[in-house]
């Protein structure tokens, strides 16, 4: 009897083993028909940006299962705490943990979060696990567009790409270097001659 019972003990630790589920892999699409500003008149004075009818879309890897035009509830996104950012979708939930302000300027916001997708639904037989998504808005006069890429396991964020400001700066200082030298140059030419 004693026998019966632990082999069918250790039938069950065996079988509740072998069924843990496993971290999803691969990328989706993530956008949405338009965005509303509040606190401002471009993405640069906005203080709080909402996504209008978001959608999750078929993706690559395991978030290939996923219907088309599968459209979910989104904290909007508030730029003073970005880690406020979250949504919840028939197929999991996001929730940020970091985020990098690529670029902003009045007309683009480009930004990588680091964050958790916890599946749900077509995916429920997948871990939570780490994630990342980038999120890019860019503006013509009034109107916003949001589009986004959701990754797992969670990407690398890019390098912040420099202000134009920055760069003329540095090139400004390169060409007076320049000018230096050749002045320079030629100044120790003609005491030579």
């Amino acid at each position: 009897m004693i026998k019966k019972l632990m082999v069918g003990i250790f039938g069950v630790i065996l079988s509740s083993s072998l069924a843990l589920a496993t971290p999803i892999t691969g990328s989706t699409s993530i956008g949405a028909a338009s965005a509303t500003l509040s606190g401002g008149y471009t993405l640069l004075s906005a203080t709080e940006i909402t996504p209008n009818s978001p959608f999750i879309s078929p993706g690559f890897g395991d978030y290939s299962v996923i219907a088309p035009f599968t459209f979910f509830s989104s904290t909007g996104l508030n730029l003073a705490n970005i880690l406020d950012y979250t949504w919840t979708s028939p197929v999991g939930t996001w929730t940020t943990s970091a985020y990098t302000i690529i670029t902003q300027t009045a007309t683009n916001l480009d930004l990588f979060l680091l964050g958790n997708f916890a599946p749900t639904g077509v995916l429920a037989g997948f871990d939570p696990s780490g994630a990342s998504e980038h999120i890019s808005l860019n503006q013509t006069g009034n109107a916003v567009s949001w589009g986004a890429t959701l990754n797992s396991p969670a990407l690398s964020p890019p390098a912040p790409v420099p202000e134009p400001g920055t760069m003329m700066l540095l090139g400004s200082g390169l060409f007076g270097l320049v000018v230096y030298s050749k002045r320079r140059k030629n100044q120790n030419n003609s005491c030579t001659a």
